[in-house]
């Protein structure tokens, strides 16, 4: 340190000793790095956000993210170039201000403006103070550079700059998800398109949960567990939310009352895994494993994935090839399952068996009707798929607006919503129609975990809720798929008089569906499933950010909007 600089700090009235821009730095440098390591370690879930609220070229804007994030905070950490590394806090902060939380308000408890406010003051704050004794700056000479509202100015004006220059290249504040028309020629260029759209929110807390008293009564609430770190995963926390709690996560032992129910050919470890790591209860399908004992294998490799509750789905169908259920029913007690979905035919034969292991089995039911039957026979819970959902949505072509409550009121065992929910507010919606939980299963095709080629979970992005076919009709076994030529060929034959399902068969196979489409990504070559919930999905992301935004955007009209929907109640 030169002796013009200690005279000068003397002079001032204080000592050398530079601890309060110490202090500041390192606040800021550990904010920053953290945010940046946090996006380069999730670097998948980071680029769907960023394309969720509106950024073109998400994963470019991810990579940069982490980057200037963790350069500013080492920058920081030494005080080297101090008022460049506060400029790159106010840009940083400055895009997060304009794409996030502007419209929401001062209060962070509300998403508002006041972290990014406060980290941005504090480094223009540091510039203007310059990095202290103990820094790169102080040792080379250069911390003395310019005035201090000269460094301020620079920081802010750098930062602010940047930020404005970022926004105008590559951000759009995003818009809901227009009407397309109908499919034409040009579906397959449309269906490459991946548009990415929707608000990613953080924590909220309960500041305004008082006027949500339906709710507080439907589901209890109570903060996240602090949780230790535990093998091969972090458990769940959402900063400064709320958790919804219901008969169904007390029942299942899960953080969110959201499951991912059997899909064939997706059911696998490397999904259902990172559900349950989403603290959501997925479920393996049975089916999908062409043995018994690969099942078991199945099991055993989820089980190095996870230590979080998962399940088994076992869907109980005629077939022409006899199916060996004792076996699979076997295994799965024997691997020590102790949560199963059964779907199909009637689960009575296998209920005395799962009993006796202990086993808690959700039926998924069609109708009000069989829903009842189910639950006669002692299933735990029942999963009613309404008329949207992908799949076999039954005969009676029933809404989940109707379906879900119609069964709440006829059953007492807890009832899970499904078809055509893949956004929080669907959540809220059939928490409010008395279900206890939802089902996704087209939600969770458009995850990064999802085993399927990237083509299938970039159409599913780019449709919208009528790019689904009914199949089967005439034969009464109706089916909710993806439209493409192959589906609305599928459809015209069978309107046919006479037509049979040989007629069908070569187009219709599970095996080329899954091989041509979830495999190789030819999204013409063979009939696959999705639910009308298409128009709802807007970008592909982790498991993780699918229940967490999901969640967090439940936690927010809970807490936030349906209370201030009630006149009077907060003096507005």
């Amino acid at each position: 340190m030169s002796r013009q600089v200690v005279m000068r700090d003397r002079q001032a009235g204080h000592a050398p000793t530079g601890l309060a821009q110490l202090l500041l730095r390192g606040v800021l440098a550990g904010t920053m790095i953290a945010h940046g390591l946090r996006h380069a370690r999730t670097l998948d879930g980071t680029s769907g956000w960023f394309g969720s609220i509106g950024f073109r070229r998400p994963r470019l804007q991810a990579q940069l993210s982490a980057a200037v994030e963790v350069g500013a905070g080492t920058a920081l950490a030494g005080g080297v170039a101090t008022p460049l590394a506060a400029s790159a806090v106010v840009g940083t902060m400055a895009v997060a201000y304009r794409s996030v939380h502007q419209p929401n308000g001062y209060f962070v408890t509300a998403e508002g403006w006041e972290y990014v406010g406060f980290i941005s003051t504090a480094a223009i704050a540091l510039a203007a103070l310059g990095p202290g004794k103990f820094s790169v700056d102080r040792l080379l000479g250069l911390d003395g550079a310019g005035k201090p509202w000269q460094r301020a100015a620079l920081a802010a004006g750098l930062g602010i700059g940047g930020a404005v220059a970022q926004l105008a290249a590559f951000w759009q504040r995003p818009q809901p998800k227009a009407a397309e028309s109908a499919p034409t020629a040009d579906s397959e260029g449309r269906a490459r398109r991946l548009r990415c759209r929707g608000r990613h929110r953080h924590g909220i807390d309960s500041a305004r949960r008082d006027g949500a008293d339906y709710f507080a009564q439907r589901c209890g609430r109570l903060p996240p567990a602090s949780g230790t770190h535990r093998r091969r995963r972090r458990r769940r926390t959402r900063r400064d939310a709320l958790m919804i709690r219901t008969r169904f996560t007390e029942m299942f032992g899960v953080d969110t009352p959201i499951s991912c129910g059997g899909m064939t050919g997706l059911g696998t470890a490397e999904l259902i895994s990172a559900v349950a790591n989403a603290g959501a209860l997925g479920f393996l399908t049975a089916l999908t494993q062409p043995t018994p004992a690969a099942l078991a294998k199945e099991i055993a490799r989820t089980r190095e994935l996870t230590d979080r509750p998962f399940g088994v789905n076992l869907t109980i169908l005629p077939t022409i090839n006899p199916v060996p259920y004792d076996e699979y029913r076997a295994v799965i007690i024997e691997s020590g399952i102790t949560i199963v979905e059964t779907a199909g035919s009637s689960p009575k034969p296998h209920l005395p068996d799962f009993r006796r292991a202990g086993v808690r089995v959700i039926h998924k039911a069609t109708s009000v009707r069989h829903a009842l039957s189910a639950a006669r026979t002692g299933v735990d819970a029942i999963s009613i798929d309404g008329f949207e959902c992908a799949g076999h949505p039954g005969e009676d072509d029933i809404s989940g607006l109707i379906l879900i409550p119609a069964a709440v009121a006829r059953l007492s065992i807890p009832v899970i919503a499904s078809g055509g929910i893949a956004t929080g507010a669907g959540l809220v919606a059939a928490l409010a129609l008395g279900a206890d939980a939802v089902n996704m299963g087209t939600r969770f095709m458009a995850t990064t975990e999802a085993p399927i080629h990237e083509n299938v979970k970039e159409q599913i992005v780019a449709n919208d809720e009528r790019d689904t076919v009914l199949v089967f009709r005439s034969l009464h076994n109706t089916a909710r798929v993806a439209r493409n030529s192959i589906s609305e060929e599928i459809a015209q034959i069978l309107s046919r008089p006479g037509a049979t399902f040989e007629d069908v068969a070569h187009l219709a196979s599970g095996t080329r569906g899954r091989t041509n489409v979830l495999g190789t990504g030819d999204m013409e070559d063979g009939m696959w499933w999705a639910g009308m919930t298409q128009g709802l999905i807007t970008y592909v992301g982790t498991c993780e950010a699918v229940v967490s935004n999901i969640m967090t955007e439940a936690e927010q009209i809970i807490s936030s909007r349906l209370p201030g929907l009630m006149e009077g109640r907060h003096g507005h």
